[in-house]
């Protein structure tokens, strides 16, 4: 019998934390699921040994040739048998209930695309609302971090993570991007369901901000006829705008466009 929920977890070299997310997966009062763990070539060997003994019922194990979290994700995505995709970073951790308030969303309230408020631990601590009121936000902040959920087949209809951005970090912000666009009906959980781990080393929050101004220049020019057409009001008042907030984002947006 298929499971409804499957819960795919990129692992690269996070080896001391990933039983804390398992857990947190586990824990969560809700049988009804499976865990995709990925692992994306760990090349550290207290990594590797921890994934090689890892024996769960709930969990299916897959290696792959090291190709980023893009990649890893989509990988996961191709082996999930839930109709029901929770994305969560193997340094992270969910907070109960999540899964039951984002299965409940979908399959009650006809929600497409459910996410969360985080809990940030590590180097800094505080909570993170993720809470989306337009498109100019996603412009300004990448507001969606990468644990949320989403109906597979409205996942593989926009086609998932766009693996050109996998060597360079904010694919969950290209992704709500896209799923922006298309109209994909949301919900935000407004408390915080899931733990954030802030880590000074972090290859994808360090690739992510390196490369920040890059990948919203990618973004704006795949994605920038369909924005226009379906926001072209929101440009046109961002080029005259005095508001603080709204010229942040229209000298970002003039930046990009070369302007």
């Amino acid at each position: 019998m298929k499971p409804k929920v499957s819960i795919i977890i990129p692992y690269f070299n996070h080896g001391e934390y990933i039983n804390q997310a398992l857990n947190s997966v586990h824990n969560q009062g809700f049988d009804d699921y499976e865990i995709i763990l990925v692992n994306d070539s760990s090349v550290d060997k207290q990594s590797i040994e921890v994934f090689n003994a890892l024996e769960h019922s709930k969990v299916r194990k897959y290696t792959i040739s090291n190709g980023g979290p893009c990649v890893a994700k989509n990988y996961g995505v191709s082996m999930a048998r839930g109709s029901i995709l929770g994305f969560l970073d193997s340094d992270n951790m969910l907070l109960s209930p999540y899964i039951k308030e984002a299965v409940y969303a979908i399959d009650t309230e006809d929600f497409e695309w459910v996410f969360g408020d985080a809990e940030l631990f590590g180097c800094e601590t505080g909570v993170k609302s993720q809470k989306l009121k337009g498109l100019e936000e996603i412009f300004i902040n990448s507001v969606i971090d990468n644990c949320f959920f989403i109906k597979k087949s409205t996942f593989e209809s926009i086609g998932g993570f766009d693996e050109s951005l996998s060597r360079l970090g904010l694919e969950d912000w290209e992704l709500s991007v896209r799923l922006i666009i298309n109209n994909i009906r949301f919900k935000h959980l407004e408390s915080p369901l899931f733990k954030y781990r802030v880590l000074e080393d972090s290859r994808t929050n360090k690739e992510a901000k390196d490369n920040r101004e890059l990948i919203m220049k990618y973004v704006f020019e795949k994605h920038h006829l369909s924005l226009f057409e379906n926001y072209s009001n929101m440009f046109f008042k961002l080029l005259k705008t005095e508001n603080k907030f709204e010229v942040k984002l229209g000298n970002r947006i003039r930046r990009i466009l070369g302007k």
